[in-house]
């Protein structure tokens, strides 16, 4: 079987990113997938949620906002599934 990796591109929805990692978190995946949040620079706190509630998610911040391309590649280049899915939160 395929592992998944899921990218999640975010920035100030702190809110909105921790109740759909709360869904993710709900649903069955295999051991071998994965999930990595890309902060593009948020100033809400999201990057500390993320490491607080959900340790298990790969966390890339990123100082500054540097565009959904950049954090997708950022994303992408971290990840090491078969499959890999972008979600912009």
């Amino acid at each position: 079987m395929s592992a998944l990796s899921i990218v999640i591109v975010t920035r100030d929805r702190r809110e909105e990113l921790t109740e759909l990692l709360s869904d993710l978190a709900r649903l069955p995946f295999s051991a071998d997938d994965e999930f990595a949040v890309v902060d593009n620079g948020s100033r809400d706190g999201t990057p500390e949620r993320v490491r607080d509630r959900f340790p298990h998610v790969r966390l890339i911040s990123r100082g500054k906002n540097c565009g959904a391309p950049a954090a997708r590649n950022a994303g992408a280049a971290a990840t090491r599934g078969d499959l890999l899915v972008f979600r912009r939160d």
